[in-house]
């Protein structure tokens, strides 16, 4: 019914905040990947009320290719129960539509959404891979910095240079990080500096996401940090800054 999206949205982001590669999404921006997707019915759109509240506790986003765009529910209630609904009823839905298959995306660690799925017949299989590429480097590191704003300005008092080699021409090739008891700065200026890190685009990309530890970089000579006494210092923080979560990602998530 028109109004659920706000707590449709809400559902979302309690089951997917926590994951890297979580993207917000408004009622708005609900509307346009879901509601508006030529894939998708309104009828396709399928909620879970709690019996006493009526209060929606999961839902699941259909489409007639036998696609599930979305699928959420809130863990305070009986998951599984409510799960098992969403995909049985998605599934009666998807079949009618005359599709010939059911193809979803749900946390691999998501113990609750793995047994349903296995009850109803579903099959794991590897997910298609998740290519990355970074638009602008200097607002994702202040993004990180200042999400761990708590620990990292009572850990360090540095001003790191980084310089970025390698860089496609919308990806600045130089970052100012200032971190002290007063906050976290991050641009393009600074007057001085009391470390320097120099590495390439694709390094610093892998570092940030994951992918890379910044000690095995260092090792690799991926990494040049000067003076070389801030070596540890210089490692230990971008460890801080890295995305450490699992990833996963909605199909909705697409288009």
């Amino acid at each position: 019914m028109d109004g659920d999206e706000i707590a449709i949205v809400q559902l979302f982001e309690n089951a997917y905040g926590n994951y890297g590669g979580y993207t917000i999404k408004t009622p708005e921006d609900w509307r346009w990947c879901c509601l508006q997707r030529p894939d998708v019915e309104r009828k396709g759109i399928l909620v879970a009320l709690d019996k006493g509240s009526r209060e929606i506790v999961g839902y699941v986003v259909a489409g007639k290719s036998g696609y599930l765009w979305e699928l959420s529910y809130d863990p305070q209630h009986d998951g599984e129960q409510i799960v098992s609904l969403l995909l049985d009823k998605a599934t009666t839905y998807i079949e009618a539509a005359g599709a010939s298959s059911v193809n979803f995306n749900a946390p691999r660690k998501d113990a609750i959404i793995k047994r349903a799925s296995k009850k109803l017949g579903f099959a794991d299989s590897e997910p298609p891979q998740m290519f990355l590429s970074v638009l602008n480097m200097q607002r994702i590191i202040s993004l990180l910095a200042n999400n761990k704003a708590n620990e990292l300005t009572t850990r360090y008092n540095e001003t790191i240079l980084i310089k970025i080699k390698d860089a496609p021409f919308w990806v600045g090739d130089t970052i100012f990080m200032q971190i002290n008891q007063v906050g976290i700065t991050v641009g393009d200026e600074a007057q001085a500096y009391t470390t320097q890190l120099q590495t390439d685009y694709i390094t610093l990309s892998s570092i940030l996401f994951g992918n890379t530890s910044p000690f095995n970089a260092f090792i690799r000579a991926k990494l040049k940090i000067k003076p070389l006494s801030k070596t540890l210092t210089v490692l230990k923080l971008l460890s801080n800054l890295q995305i450490k979560t699992e990833w996963t990602y909605p199909l909705s998530d697409y288009g």
